[in-house]
């Protein structure tokens, strides 16, 4: 008999502006829904939005895809309604694709630690435990982690971590004793041969796919393309979280150099991106933070490679030649790669194209990481 597990996140499909957590959890339940019953509890908008999605029954499960999903409208939502949910069956593990969340992450524990004591819990951070992310909003974090550590929220539940990194991060906040079981996140993309623009004198195309907030670090991206005297293109994809630091890089982009092209495109769908982005050379990413990165895999993918910070789990892309860490506090490193990469011929940029387009398929979509995420709800 198939177990069943219920989820909790905030935003889920057909949702894609809150980027890699609905990625996650979709790719799980599209990779194992036919050994688990997947439940999954959500809000009827997407991240950042206040207007419901079209076509889509709330507050009342509905079956899509041999899974079933309940969306909750702002009304709707309440300590009562999720008891009610996690009521309706005798769930196996509950899963939580949130940390900060009143309730997507503290309601649901609260109420299986009181009531449903023989449902285990586990819950996925999803990079908001880094240093990078928890610098942003520092103190209301601290409190929150404080209070939760103080009072035992997170006592005796399971932790997800996606890598040794994210493992680090756990522990630090919330002590050595911590459960924690690395499990790679699942990549499911199109790793075919990709007919990838000519690699000409002209200008290069870079392009940025996250949302647009300090974290992301668009700004100093802007920076580092100003210093650049050869011809680029440059377009920014993403929803804007931060209306302000929107704002700061505006500034900067109407004073930007005339060699450099800078275009907004604004948010784009999940079954659009491959396609989009294949139309690029690299993809330019300095993040001050990423747990996984699903943009990063989705650029290999398209054989783009990337020129991205330190601060994720993707380390010596250079040796593998797919790509470019550097630290942030390296800005002379960054300019330097930026002009190697636009002064790249044809020949050798197609076996870095190559090369990262392989080492998705090899590295990244292999049967041990489903395994993995198999074991994570059938074994613990």
């Amino acid at each position: 008999m198939k177990k069943d597990i219920l989820v909790f996140t905030q935003w889920y499909l057909p949702g894609y502006k809150a980027g890699g957590p609905i990625r996650s959890v979709a790719n799980i339940v599209e990779s194992l829904k036919k050994q688990f019953n997947f439940d999954i509890i959500t809000t009827n908008v997407d991240y950042g939005n206040n207007d419901s999605y079209k076509n889509i029954v709330t507050n009342k499960w509905i079956s899509k895809n041999n899974i079933r999903i309940f969306y909750f409208d702002k009304k709707n939502i309440s300590i009562y309604a999720i008891y009610k949910l996690i009521k309706n069956k005798k769930y196996n593990k509950i899963y939580l694709n949130s940390l900060f969340s009143p309730y997507f992450t503290i309601l649901p524990i609260l109420l299986t630690k009181l009531f449903f004591r023989n449902t285990k819990i586990i819950l996925a951070p999803r990079g908001m435990l880094g240093k990078g992310a928890l610098e942003i909003k520092s103190r209301k974090k601290k409190l929150y982690i404080f209070i939760t550590r103080f009072f035992g929220i997170y006592r005796k539940i399971y932790w997800q971590a996606s890598s040794t990194n994210e493992q680090a991060e756990i522990i630090d906040q919330f002590g050595k004793n911590t459960r924690i079981k690395i499990v790679q996140n699942i990549s499911i993309l199109n790793t075919k041969p990709i007919e990838k623009p000519d690699k000409t004198n002209s200008a290069t195309r870079f392009f940025f796919l996250s949302r647009i907030s300090k974290k992301k670090n668009l700004l100093f991206a802007i920076e580092l393309l100003n210093k650049i005297d050869k011809k680029v293109i440059f377009d920014i994809i993403g929803p804007i979280e931060e209306n302000e630091y929107w704002n700061e890089c505006k500034t900067l982009i109407k004073n930007i150099n005339t060699n450099v092209k800078i275009n907004y495109l604004g948010a784009i769908p999940f079954y659009e991106i491959q396609k989009t982005i294949s139309n690029y050379h690299f993809m330019l990413l300095p993040t001050m933070h990423e747990n996984y990165g699903h943009v990063i895999i989705e650029a290999l993918a398209s054989g783009c490679p990337v020129i991205i910070s330190k601060q994720t789990p993707w380390q010596k892309l250079e040796q593998l030649k797919i790509g470019w860490d550097i630290s942030l506090q390296n800005s002379n490193e960054f300019i330097k790669v930026l002009n190697y990469a636009i002064d790249m011929n044809t020949e050798e940029y197609k076996i870095w194209s190559e090369n990262a387009i392989k080492f998705v398929s090899q590295k990244l979509m292999s049967k041990a990481i489903i395994k993995q995420n198999y074991e994570l709800f059938e074994l613990l």
